[in-house]
């Protein structure tokens, strides 16, 4: 026979235990779900431990940190270097305009759309560049054989000659600091050299 109010009223302790151990259950299975989702601290998951770990000296050059490291250098290395040889090369020309300068001169006259794409620099950047040189006389615009309405930028012989002494004086600077190296130290950055030499080549991007 089923236990009437009396009953139940008998035993209000087992009816608010069980309550009780119901309650506890839940909640260890809501805590047990919130570990699962937090990352492990103690197996050091974040990014920064992570980077922290592969540029330890024990760990293999091929390490991506370490790479990452070496990648930085590189790049602040050749940018103080370039920044160093314009610095030493007088004559005013912004880096835009030295490589528009030598780009005409390695690939012939170019349009100017082929020059502000192959230098990497909107159409508005370069007609400036253009317009400066102009003036300064390193070039000159061609008309298009069978189509004038069509222009070509062109170097000129004082063009090639401003470019010829801004190369000159930057090997200059260049031979002037290697001669204070040793001969291991120049055997050296020869061999770097040749590894520069391969980051220019075409690969994986």
């Amino acid at each position: 026979m089923p236990a009437g109010p009396t009953a139940q009223a008998e035993h209000p302790a087992r009816h608010g235990d069980r309550r009780a151990s119901t309650d506890r259950r839940l909640h260890a299975r809501s805590l047990s779900g919130r570990r699962r989702l937090r990352p492990d601290r103690r197996q050091g998951c974040t990014g920064a431990r992570y980077l922290g770990r592969l540029t330890n000296v024990s760990t293999p050059i091929t390490e991506a940190a370490t790479v990452l490291e070496l990648a930085g250098r590189v790049r602040t290395v050749v940018t103080r270097l370039n920044r160093r040889l314009r610095r030493e090369a007088e004559g005013g020309l912004s880096p835009t305009a030295s490589l528009a300068l030598a780009s005409l001169r390695s690939h012939g006259p170019l349009s100017l759309g082929e020059l502000a794409a192959e230098e990497g620099v909107k159409p508005p950047t370069m007609t400036a560049t253009v317009q400066a040189l102009e003036e300064l006389g390193y070039v000159s615009r061609q008309s298009e054989p069978g189509d004038r309405r069509v222009s070509r930028i062109a170097i000129t012989t004082r063009g090639r000659h401003e470019l010829d002494r801004r190369r000159r004086q930057k090997t200059a600077y260049l031979a002037a600091r290697l001669q204070h190296f040793a001969s291991s130290e120049l055997a050296q950055l020869q061999r770097t050299l040749e590894l520069l030499e391969k980051l220019l080549e075409e690969g994986p991007r």
